[in-house]
């Protein structure tokens, strides 16, 4: 029962990442933001890197609140390392947002943005093992 219902979750998860993938890519396509228009381009990473983290930490809290005190080492260090990219692309975020709202819109931190997405990514990755396991 416990492995239908994380199977459920990570399908659920696996869809939810797929589509705010999709969903970006399509509107990149739609609205052909030239690679100059860095204000563009900062706003699109940041809406997918803000839709990536909230998916994922829903998934590591739900994670976290299921877990039984006598998990495996195995499961308790996938759990640890999904919150460690999870910090890393949150505190890499944080630091993003607070140069967009003082419209410093620059190269690097397009980049930045798309590094902080790439973190949650991994975070997502890690919290989808570990509801797998038992």
């Amino acid at each position: 029962m416990k492995k239908l219902k994380a199977a459920k979750s990570v399908l659920g998860m696996i869809t939810a990442l797929i589509f705010v993938l999709v969903a970006g890519s399509v509107c990149a396509q739609e609205q052909a933001i030239k690679m100059e228009d860095l204000e563009k381009l900062a706003k699109e990473a940041l809406a997918n890197a803000e839709g990536t983290r909230k998916i994922v930490a829903g998934v590591i809290e739900k994670v976290e609140k299921e877990m039984p005190k006598d998990a495996s080492s195995l499961l308790k260090g996938e759990v640890d390392g999904a919150k460690m990219w999870f910090k890393k692309g949150d505190d890499l975020l944080a630091k993003c947002k607070k140069q967009i709202e003082e419209k410093k819109f620059t190269k690097e931190l397009v980049i930045d943005l798309n590094q902080a997405w790439r973190w949650l990514v991994e975070a997502g990755s890690e919290i989808v093992r570990a509801s797998m396991m038992e």
